[in-house]
């Protein structure tokens, strides 16, 4: 497992110019990052339910508590705290929650009880289509998610 904090905005630059990266689009985005590799395992099953229990459609098991395929997963501070406290080894001060606290708030919003149906959906088939009259709420609903 690792650890990594996004330090810039992400800007367009090239593919890199090695052979590994050829099937790549010419033109990408880049992101400075601090990156920390974790030498003892984390035993996610001891928080699996903690995980599988946060809002959004981004994490690493869905409702039944399945493994999710993926190398990148957007946990939030509850998250990280969790994933934290399951750690057997010491962070870097960069990546604790006390750390994250200082640069800003926790973003996750919490999701209303009446939308719960739409994301346990979302979470058996990530497609949905939101129609309504503009100003409604349909793009706040998804970036909540």
């Amino acid at each position: 497992m690792a650890i990594l904090l996004a330090t810039s905005d992400a800007v367009p630059a090239p593919r890199p110019n090695l052979k590994v990266y050829a099937n790549w689009a010419e033109q990408g985005t880049s992101v400075e990052v601090e990156y920390k590799q974790l030498e003892l395992p984390v035993d996610v099953n001891l928080i699996k339910e903690q995980l599988t229990s946060l809002n959004g459609l981004n994490k690493p098991f869905d409702r039944t508590g399945r493994f999710r395929q993926g190398f990148i997963f957007k946990l939030g501070n509850k998250g990280l705290q969790m994933i934290h406290n399951a750690s057997k080894e010491e962070w870097p001060s960069w990546a604790t929650l006390e750390s994250q606290e200082q640069n800003s708030k926790d973003n996750t919003p919490e999701l209303p009880s009446e939308l719960q149906p739409l994301l346990v959906a979302l979470n058996q088939n990530p497609n949905v289509i939101l129609y309504g009259p503009p100003g409604t709420g349909k793009t706040r609903l998804v970036q909540m998610l």
